[in-house]
């Protein structure tokens, strides 16, 4: 199973498309190609919505739409898929789908699969 650290850097070069910098006093930095470079401690799309609503965006740009779904009970999850435009998935469900506990995590991660930047048994809990 991959670790957040590596979910996240996958979300910002394989979803978001920035690139990784290095810091000369060590560390990474992304770069956004807005010369704006951003920590990677800034930038947490597994549990900030701000962070993960940035991808939904570009998936958008992607030509993919995001149906999600708050939990209907109190130990319910959060239910985050991605579809092409235009098109319902099967049985209008996403193509690309994950579950988790809050909203972000599963926005990412559901991200992640539709780019093919992960395999789902690179993300199950055990």
């Amino acid at each position: 199973m991959l670790t957040d650290a590596e979910l996240t850097e996958r979300a910002a070069t394989k979803v978001m498309g920035w690139g990784l910098v290095k810091r000369i006093s060590g560390g990474l930095m992304f770069d956004r190609h807005d010369r704006c470079h951003l920590d990677i401690e800034e930038w947490q799309p597994l549990t900030d919505i701000r962070a993960a609503w940035e991808i939904v965006e570009k998936m958008r740009e992607r030509g993919m739409w995001l149906k999600l779904t708050s939990p209907f009970n109190a130990d319910d999850v959060w239910n985050a898929g991605f579809t092409d435009f235009g098109f319902t998935g099967w049985n209008g469900r996403p193509d690309y789908r994950e579950q988790a506990d809050a909203a972000p995590r599963a926005i990412t991660i559901a991200a992640l699969l539709a780019v093919g930047a992960v395999t789902k048994e690179e993300v199950e809990i055990d």
